[in-house]
Order: structure tokens, then C-alpha cells, then sequence
């Protein structure tokens, strides 16, 4: 409240002296308080002639006094100071400085304000309104096509005062404005109903009406375009558009407001200060544990003790939205203003990791792995770490530039020139032909939360682009891009869809409302022709984008979608080449922010349990191991507290997959049903992924055959379980997914080896199918089916690959796939004399491997037995200082 000084001089014959204080105390302060605050706040001292009433005994005493009052001003809601801190880019950088604008507000202006050290003198001229300063003319004018209801931030009533007008610029006439003056949910008034002239309109009240400091002006519109807008000044807080759940700003990046004023009948001055400040964490010492720091800043008036403070909160580790909290906190006889602030610029990293691999020597075949670093964050000052399981660690300071979204997006100038380029087209040889093309954009991904505020791309057609917003619960411990990198299977579910109408050349499309886009969550964009949307040629990319065909994804090589995704969020991104290569003889694991990654260095690459048997209590199954070295260990525990170790050292180094073609004599297939041209040819699985070079074929029958790589699109084999042992237990498959394009070859008589012209990388678990045209390859029947395995031929084929039936043959064709990266064959024999009929666990593992296999057998007393074999991943244990490391 207010206080004043004064003398005071008893003249009345029944006032005591003992009331003095008392009236002092109540009346004075009461009555002084009650006289309108332009009486005397636009002055240091104010001279008063007051009439004081006081009720005495029930009898009411009056008294005319003359004093001089000092009034000395703190805040109150009969003081002209006002202050306040407006930041613009609270959720940005943490280590860019936070921009923002200081307002400051007096009813006179020969104080000064101190700002953390900085001196802000008020230099404008004195105004009488709350608001936009409303011009007569306007040349250039700036309207939305929003209609419905609109805060307007600058009307806020910085302190009490009279009400006697509005001031506003219209596009058009014989429209209606209808205003309310709120407090939060409050309203002061009856809805006001503004008629618009084009051009300046001026408003006065017939009567004036009292607001106290709060209230602000909310506006309802029903016609689009009504309002000029002032966008050429940022030293304005933005006003704001209620969308149906919440007020946004009305231009995502800029502080729009309409020309809008309320008229009042004092004048004040007013200044704007824009600022930017730098907040550091300097915390480099253990970048892992949580960071918190807590900053403030501090305006004061000088010559009252008036003074706002801001206190920020600036977190590594905290998730979530920005919340304000706005207090005040009474000192002793002073009324200090403090607005509190909790910053959650929730600091965010992220990191991803991929490694190609290079080969030292053969048949050894040591591996050196030269790696890219992924990097996301929102601070250049704070490190980042790769963690290696084995203790090594390594620190990255990302040097990349400031990104304002999420996807790939080129200079919209050299794009421009070459708009109906077919470069910048998507090749009809990479994707199909279809008349709806669906395309995932990796580089979409939000690798971290943000609010996402709008689309950017460049089109060549005004046909409909569908935008989808998806999520997917398979990346929990690596990015979604990395995850479909390895799996090429589509799993998500959707989230949001836009439809949107672009116009040719570059579109910029802003939502009306800007959503919250949880962390690894991903865009795909659904197109009507190839060339709707343009592609750029570039390998500065860490993954491609796909097309997506059902389930399947096709990568997209060479090119990237011009897309970007909008986010109000800022960050820097770079990628990052390792400055040496890693070689590792085991499976390790790497950790980053975000990221949890197996790094793919096993020199065991595939194991599998054959032949098994189970008689009179004795188990007999044979073990092969597909190693990268010719030395190999496998653990087996047999379930009843035994267990024992094999080593095995090979001398078998081969470059194929499939069989060895020399040892056979083949002929020609006979079938009853010569429709039957299809064949599975189960020895011809990749055990690992590699590049595929060529085909060694023996050919009973020239003539052109096709060849065609297909892996099952389930989780039941491939990397994990041998797909040649799938089909052993299964005949009918219900979708074969195409792992590469058709390769056609033209066959001669005789054994022969084929070259392609460039390797093809094939991944586990896919599998060779043969077609036969007018070429055969022959065929030979099966004498050693405990290490080989007779094909099977496909008795339903369609060309979609769905609902195969599969009959099995007593013969094996007779073709291997030559591979870039060879292997070494171990194969262990494996007997175990049990002596209860009880269940047994056997589990069977591989030394620097995390391969697992499990055999359940159930043994009866009748003598049978059931057998279940379970491959699984499992974590890597070191068994003891002595021994290689082992799984659980």
C-alpha cells in the first residue's frame, strides 16, 4: 500500500489525543488510497485538502484539516511502475543466447531502470493507450485468415486507470467486432459490439469504465481478413489465437498483433529494451550425471524499490513443457515483485552409430570397422559420450549448424533452376510403378521431443500429399531408422495425417496449432505420382529414406526427399567420422545418449543344432558353426548340473554358400507335373549378411533361368533361428517378402561360374529361389541328409508371394552363392547318457557370440520324448579371467 507523511494538529474539542494514532493508522491510509490515482501519481508530492469523517461513540465527527502528504511510491495499485521480461525462444539452444524484451512503464520518465548492469532510460514520448499504436494510413497490409477468438496481449492494463475507448484498423466495412475485457476468467463488462469502417476506426465509450491493472482485451472475429496486422515490429508481445484446447501465437516465429488499442485517460511513457543473454552449465566434469543450474534476472527502478526478478531453471534432464509461475512475495513494508520462471529447456542429446566393415586378411578374416557418429543436441559447450562396453570411452563437442526441423532440405534457389530436372526425381528403377507411392523419410525423425509447427517441401504437382505421423514400439533402444536399416519391415502405428494441397515450387505449410511430437517418432508422406515430390541426389545422409510396399521397405539409394519437418525447437546436428577404426574380436555394445547399439564385430556368425536324436536315454545331436575364425569354443549345459566345453579347430575355409558342387554327379529333375518350376534351395541361406558376387551352376539344359533371393517376413527365423531350419517344421508360409530384385541368367550346359557385374548385399536369412524357364540345373539326391538338406520345390507360386506351399524333394540343386566374406565350418558331435525320465533344459552356447539355443526335452515312460529348440539373443558374460566370453 501506500504511506504518507504528514503533520497533524488536533483542533477539536472531543478528539482525544489517544485517537490520533488510530485514525493515523486506518482512516488516513484508507482515504488516501481511495483518491484516484491520477491525482498524484504522476507526481512526487501532492498537496491535498482532505475531509475526514470518523465515527466516534456512534456520533460522526467532522474535521477539515489541510497537510502535506509525501507519498512515496512502491507498488500498489496506485503506481504507474510497471515491468516485465518477455522471452522469444524459451525452448531453444541452451548454450545460444535466449532472446527476449524487456518493457518498462512509468508515469513519468525521469527515473531510470537498472537491468543486470544495464542502464534503460525512458526516451519514447508519453502515450494514453494500452496496445498497438493504430496508424491513419497504411500502405501495405497484413491480415489472417483466422476467424473466432483472439487475446490481445498488448492491451494488458499495466495499471488502474479509466477506460474510454478503442482504436483498431479494418480491411473492411459493415463488419462486427466484439470485445470483452477479461481477467483470466472474469469478465469486467457486457460484450462490446465494434462496428469496422475500412481503414482507421476510433471507438469512444459513452461512459467511461474503471479497469484495474490485469485485465486484458479479448476479441471475437467472424469474418477472415477483418484486421490489420502489425508484423513489422518485434518489440510487441505477440497476440494470441485460441484453437479450441489452448491460446497460440499468430505466427509461429514472428510476434504478430493486431492494430488494436484501448484508450485511457492518463498518459504514461513506455520502453521496449530488447536483450540477448547467454546461460552456461559449465558442467564438463561427469557428463552423465543430472545438471541443474538456477539463474535469475533482475530490473529495479531507481528511485522507488519497485523491482522484478526472473528466475530461471536450466536442466539437462528434465522432459516436458514450459511452465511459468508467477508470485509475489511481501517484505517487511515493501512489495517486491519476483516473477519465477522454471526454464524447462529440458537439454536434450542424442546419438547414433553406423560402422562399415573392411577386411585385413584372408582367410583370417579380420575385420576393421570404420564408423559414423549421428549427433543431436541443443548445447556446442556440454560434451557428448560413446560409451564402449569395454570401458573405453570416447567424447564428441558437436560443431554442426543450427537446425530448425527434422528431414532433408536443400537450398530452395538451386532447387528452383532445376525444378523439372529428372535427377531430382525419384528413379522408376528404384521404386514401383504404382499409382500411390508411400515414402518413409528417416531423416524425419525426432530425435528429440519438440512442438512441431509445420511442413516444408518442394512439389511439382498441386495433387494431394498425405503427411502421416507415426510411432513405433520396435526402437526402444535405438533410433527407428536404424531399427528399420536392419529389419526393412514396416511396424508403427499412426498417429496423425495431414492433407494438403501444395502449390508447385517450394511450400511452407504452418499449422494452425503447434503439436507435441514424442521422441523417435517419424513422418511418411503418401504421393500420387513419382515425380509429385522431389528428391535430391546426395550421400549426405546416415540412412536412406524407403518406399513401403505392404510391410516391405525398399531403400531409396543415392537420393534424398526434399521434406523437412518444422520444430519450434532449435538444435545443432552433425555427423562425425571416427578418427580410427575399431577391431574387435568379440560382441560388444556401445552406448550414447539415446542410443543402446550391439556393434556387429562376431567372428561367430551362425550356429545350428542337427540330427538330433534320443534314444534309451542317450542324446545325440550334431552342432555347426558358421565362424570367422577357424577357431571356435561352444559351452553346453545338459540340464542336469553337467555341463562341458568343445573346441573346435578347422581347416575348412569356404567362399560360398550352398554346396560344394564338385563332389556330385547331377541329373535332370523328373516330375509328373511339369508345371512345377519353382524351387527353395535351402543350402543356399546366408548365415550372415554379406555381399553376394555370382553363382556357381550346374546346367543339365541351356537357357535363361530366374534367380530370386526371399526371406520369411516373420520373426520366427533369419537372424535368430537358421531359416533352412524353419522349413523343416513348416510347409506353408503365408507371405514370402522379395529380399532383392529378380536377377535373370542364360545358362550353359555344364558346371560354370557366373559373375553379376556389381556385389549385392544380402542380409541373414534369405534364401535362394529358383525359377526355371527355358534353362534347368541339375540335380542330385540326397545321400548325406545329417549335413545337407534336400530342397523343396514350390507347388503354389504367385507372383505376390503369398500362401506358399512348399513339398519337399529327395534332391538338392545343384548351385552355391559365391560371397565376398568367407567362413570356417565346424562341425561338433555331441553324446549325453541321461538316467531319469524327467524334463531336461539343454542350453548350447557360443563363445563371442550372442547366439543361444535351448533343448526342451520331455522324456516318458513309454520310451518318447518331446523336443522343442529355441534360439534367442542373450547377453554377453565373461565365465572367468581364464575362459572366452560366454551367454546366458
Amino acid at each position: 500500500m501506500s504511506y504518507a507523511k504528514f503533520k497533524f494538529k488536533n483542533t477539536h474539542p472531543h478528539l482525544s489525543k489517544s485517537l490520533v494514532p488510530f485514525i493515523r493508522r486506518v482512516f488516513l491510509i484508507k482515504r488516501l488510497c481511495s483518491i484516484p490515482a491520477s491525482h498524484y501519481c504522476d507526481k512526487p508530492l501532492t498537496k491535498l485538502r482532505l475531509s475526514l469523517s470518523f465515527l466516534y461513540l456512534e456520533k460522526t465527527i467532522e474535521h477539515d484539516f489541510t497537510t502535506d502528504i509525501f507519498i512515496f511510491h512502491l507498488i500498489s495499485h496506485c503506481s504507474n511502475e510497471f515491468a516485465d521480461i518477455y522471452f522469444e525462444n524459451l525452448n531453444n539452444l541452451i548454450d545460444y543466447p535466449i532472446n527476449g524484451t524487456l518493457f518498462i512503464s512509468n508515469s513519468h520518465n525521469y527515473d531510470h531502470v537498472d537491468f543486470d548492469g544495464d542502464i534503460i532510460n525512458f526516451e519514447n514520448n508519453p502515450i494514453d493507450y494500452f496496445g498497438i499504436m493504430v496508424p491513419l494510413n497504411l500502405q501495405q497490409i497484413k491480415t489472417t485468415e483466422l476467424t473466432g477468438t483472439f487475446l490481445l496481449s498488448n492491451t494488458y492494463f499495466k495499471y488502474d486507470t479509466k477506460l474510454i475507448g478503442f482504436e483498431y484498423w479494418a480491411n473492411y466495412a459493415s463488419q462486427k467486432i466484439y470485445v470483452e475485457i477479461k481477467r483470466e476468467n472474469y469478465l469486467l463488462h457486457d460484450r462490446i459490439s465494434l462496428y469496422t469502417k475500412k481503414g482507421y476506426n476510433r471507438y469512444t465509450l459513452p461512459n467511461s469504465l474503471s479497469v484495474d491493472k490485469g485485465f486484458s482485451i479479448e476479441i471475437k472475429v467472424n469474418y477472415p481478413h477483418l484486421l490489420a496486422i502489425n508484423d513489422r515490429n518485434d518489440l510487441i508481445y505477440p497476440d494470441m489465437y485460441w484453437n479450441g484446447n489452448e491460446y497460440v501465437k499468430l505466427n509461429h516465429f514472428k510476434n504478430w498483433a493486431f492494430y488494436f488499442n484501448c484508450k485511457i485517460d492518463q498518459r504514461y511513457f513506455l520502453q521496449a529494451y530488447q536483450f540477448s543473454k547467454k546461460f552456461e552449465l559449465n558442467e564438463t566434469d561427469n557428463i552423465a550425471r543430472y545438471v541443474s543450474k538456477k539463474f535469475h534476472l533482475n530490473v529495479r527502478f531507481n528511485k522507488t524499490n519497485f523491482q522484478v526478478k526472473k528466475y530461471f531453471t536450466i536442466s539437462n534432464r528434465v522432459k516436458g513443457l514450459i511452465r511459468r509461475n508467477l508470485m509475489k512475495f511481501l517484505v517487511i513494508d515493501m512489495i517486491i515483485g519476483i516473477q519465477n520462471l522454471i526454464l524447462n529447456s529440458f537439454f536434450r542429446q542424442f546419438g547414433d552409430l553406423i560402422c562399415t566393415k573392411t577386411l585385413i586378411d584372408k582367410p583370417g578374416l579380420n575385420f576393421e570397422y570404420n564408423c559414423s557418429v549421428l549427433l543431436i543436441s541443443q548445447s556446442k559447450s556440454l560434451p557428448i559420450a560413446i560409451q564402449f562396453i569395454n570401458c573405453h570411452k570416447e567424447v564428441f563437442y558437436i560443431n554442426g549448424n543450427k537446425q530448425d526441423g527434422f528431414g532433408y532440405y536443400s537450398d530452395f534457389n538451386s532447387i528452383e533452376s532445376n525444378l523439372t530436372s529428372p535427377s531430382n526425381f525419384l528413379s522408376s528403377q528404384t521404386l514401383d510403378n504404382s499409382w500411390q507411392i508411400h515414402l518413409l523419410l528417416t531423416s524425419t525423425e525426432f530425435l528429440i521431443e519438440s512442438l512441431l509447427i509445420g511442413f516444408q517441401f518442394f512439389s511439382t504437382s498441386t495433387d494431394q500429399i498425405k503427411i502421416n505421423l507415426w510411432s513405433s514400439n520396435m526402437c526402444s533402444v535405438e533410433s527407428c531408422s536404424s531399427y528399420f536399416s536392419k529389419s526393412l519391415l514396416f511396424s508403427a502405428v499412426r498417429i496423425a495425417t495431414w492433407t494438403i494441397e501444395p502449390e508447385i515450387g517450394k511450400n511452407k505449410h504452418m499449422l494452425p496449432v503447434s503439436i507435441f511430437v514424442n521422441f523417435k517418432s517419424f513422418f511418411t508422406i503418401e504421393l500420387m505420382t513419382r515425380t509429385h515430390i522431389l528428391s535430391e541426389i546426395t550421400d549426405q545422409y546416415f540412412y536412406p529414406d524407403y518406399e513401403i510396399q505392404g510391410r516391405k521397405l525398399t531403400p531409396i539409394l543415392g537420393k534424398q526427399i526434399l521434406f523437412k519437418a518444422l520444430t519450434k525447437t532449435f538444435f545443432y546436428k552433425s555427423i562425425i567420422q571416427l578418427d580410427h577404426s575399431k577391431n574387435y574380436d568379440f560382441e560388444n555394445k556401445i552406448l550414447m545418449p539415446g542410443t543402446e547399439k550391439n556393434f556387429d564385430s562376431t567372428r561367430n556368425m551362425s550356429i545350428e543344432v542337427m540330427n538330433l536324436e534320443f534314444v534309451d536315454l542317450e542324446m545325440k545331436f550334431d552342432i555347426q558353426v558358421y565362424s570367422q575364425k577357424n577357431f571356435t569354443h561352444v559351452l553346453i549345459d545338459y540340464g542336469d548340473c553337467s555341463n562341458e566345453s568343445f573346441y573346435s579347430d578347422s581347416k575348412q575355409f569356404t567362399s560360398y554358400f550352398g554346396l560344394n558342387l564338385d563332389l556330385y554327379k547331377f541329373s535332370n529333375i523328373k516330375f509328373e507335373d511339369e508345371s512345377v518350376n519353382s524351387f527353395l534351395v535351402l543350402n543356399s541361406e546366408f548365415r550372415y549378411d554379406t555381399n553376394l558376387l555370382g553363382f556357381k551352376i550346374y546346367a543339365v539344359k541351356e537357357g535363361h533361368i530366374l534367380l530370386q533371393y526371399i526371406f520369411v517376413s516373420t520373426d520366427e527365423c533369419g537372424v535368430l533361428m537358421p531359416c533352412s531350419f524353419y522349413f523343416k517344421q513348416n510347409i506353408s508360409i503365408n507371405r514370402l517378402n522379395n529380399e532383392t530384385n529378380v536377377i535373370k541368367l542364360n545358362l550353359k550346359k555344364g558346371l560354370q561360374v557366373y559373375k553379376l557385374s556389381s556385389p549385392i548385399y544380402i542380409r541373414e536369412g534369405a534364401i535362394l529361389m529358383v525359377t526355371h524357364k527355358r534353362g534347368q540345373i541339375g540335380s542330385f539326391y540326397n545321400e548325406d541328409s545329417g549335413n545337407t538338406m534336400s530342397d523343396y520345390f514350390v507347388e503354389f507360386f504367385n507372383q505376390t508371394l503369398q500362401n506358399i506351399s512348399l513339398v519337399k524333394l529327395d534332391q538338392m540343386l545343384g548351385i552355391n552363392c559365391l560371397i565376398e566374406y568367407g567362413y570356417y565350418i565346424h562341425q561338433i558331435k555331441v553324446v549325453k547318457k541321461y538316467y531319469l525320465f524327467v524334463p531336461y533344459n539343454i542350453k548350447v552356447k557360443l563363445a563371442n557370440s550372442t547366439k543361444n539355443i535351448n533343448i526342451k526335452i520331455n522324456v516318458n515312460h513309454d520310451p518318447s520324448f518331446d523336443i522343442t529348440i529355441l534360439i534367442s539373443n542373450s547377453k554377453i558374460i565373461e565365465n572367468s579371467l581364464f575362459l572366452p566370453y560366454f551367454l546366458i
